[in-house]
């Protein structure tokens, strides 16, 4: 070990309670910084999470054209136009788009998924109500999540697989209002099938009252149309990249799709102005404590040095160089600091964890690691810089005055 180091080691020992009042003020520094920037991250991502389910969603889709005379009809129309049709939220008629869209909307940059659904009004059969059919792919969690429904929406019984057929699920008001219950029949164009589970979706951009697997959806739709569809959609669901691309995301599906109109919620402008002043928020209550901690931390070493500025010149006078001098006395701030910091780095983890977890209802676990590592290794290096900075400034100054002035002087 080098001597600067052992002599900065023996006069830290020498002065312990000098040295435990500079490690306290790093640590008190450490702590506070981490404990104050790390709730704050976790509020901000709290949020951001809140608004990305929320905001982040949006569906595509292309109404039917009318003519001045009458409804232009295609070749795959409802046998019973007047009853049943494709349609889209708010109870708009909609035309076929390729389900290949879907995909292509995919690899955009600013989207995250996207899947193809089939939402057809039918005309129930036996008592004549009305009553609409979602089919989906419930492997594309990502793209159905805020927009349709997934298996955490479900109440009763069990959710739809990517391998199930013939089985359906009931969303929960119909299911009331038809005192439907898990294994209840429904009759779907003449075909009867059982329900496997009831879920409640809440407000999304696409509801149905009956869900089914995206084949079973064509098999009985095509019962009520002229021509059988294949691999075609009425409805595209979409999951955006975070709110931030969520209005570029937009612009590029509406570019996809000729005559699309985009159905989504009306927060995402809104969400994204307030995660941008939160953002600025934080970033400027975090640098503003940072240099108030950074100050404090710099007197509380600057002061250890200049209480020295005796000791200091007896070294000088027995023959140690000025470099010697200047070595141990960035040990020892060096040593102090890290001691410090690294113990307030911990303290201000433990603080934030159990703060956050009792308080906000979070966790760290909303905060990407890497984050968290970024911070601490921010406030670790800052805090020793300054340290290192604080006892050398003085030391400069009191080496470069001569020992006898310097002892005539105190």
């Amino acid at each position: 070990m080098p001597d600067s180091v052992v002599c900065a080691c023996r006069e830290l020992l020498r002065r312990y309670l000098r040295t435990l009042a500079t490690v306290a003020g790093y640590f008190l520094g450490a702590a506070f910084i981490v404990a104050i920037a790390v709730l704050l991250l976790v509020d901000v991502f709290a949020k951001d999470k809140i608004i990305n389910y929320m905001g982040t969603h949006f569906t595509v889709f292309a109404p039917l054209q009318y003519n001045a005379d009458s409804f232009l009809m295609t070749d795959k129309a409802p046998l019973d136009s007047i009853n049943e049709a494709f349609f889209a939220e708010p109870m708009v008629v909609t035309r076929l788009l390729p389900a290949s869209f879907a995909a292509q909307i995919s690899k955009l940059p600013e989207v995250l998924a996207a899947t193809p659904f089939l939402l057809f009004r039918f005309k129930q059969g036996q008592d004549g109500h009305i009553f609409s059919v979602g089919g989906f792919d419930p492997a594309n969690e990502k793209a159905l999540k805020g927009t349709a429904t997934t298996k955490k929406d479900l109440i009763a019984g069990a959710f739809i697989q990517p391998g199930d057929r013939h089985v359906v699920l009931v969303e929960e008001t119909y299911a009331l209002m038809w005192n439907l219950k898990v294994g209840s029949l429904i009759n779907i164009a003449d075909a009867m099938y059982p329900v496997i589970g009831i879920v409640r979706p809440g407000v999304r951009p696409v509801r149905a009252d009956v869900y089914m697997n995206w084949p079973d959806a064509e098999e009985v739709i095509n019962k009520r149309l002229s021509a059988p569809i294949k691999d075609e959609a009425n409805i595209i669901l979409v999951e955006s990249a975070g709110i931030h691309n969520h209005e570029m995301a937009i612009k590029k599906v509406e570019s996809i799709v000729s005559g699309g109109i985009i159905n989504t919620f009306n927060c995402s402008l809104p969400a994204i102005e307030v995660m941008g002043i939160s953002a600025q928020a934080l970033k400027m209550i975090i640098y503003a404590v940072f240099v108030i901690i950074l100050l404090f931390a710099a007197n509380s070493q600057w002061a250890s040095v200049s209480e020295r500025s005796r000791d200091i010149a007896v070294l000088k006078a027995i023959g140690w160089k000025n470099s010697d001098v200047l070595w141990q006395i960035l040990a020892e701030s060096l040593i102090q600091a890290l001691l410090g910091a690294t113990g307030g780095i911990g303290a201000g983890y433990v603080l934030a964890m159990a703060f956050a977890a009792s308080m906000l209802n979070s966790g760290l676990g909303a905060v990407q690691s890497e984050l968290l590592f970024q911070l601490y290794a921010a406030v670790l290096l800052a805090l020793s810089l300054i340290g290192v900075v604080a006892g050398l400034i003085p030391a400069l100054r009191i080496i470069k005055t001569s020992p006898a002035e310097v002892m005539c002087r105190n």
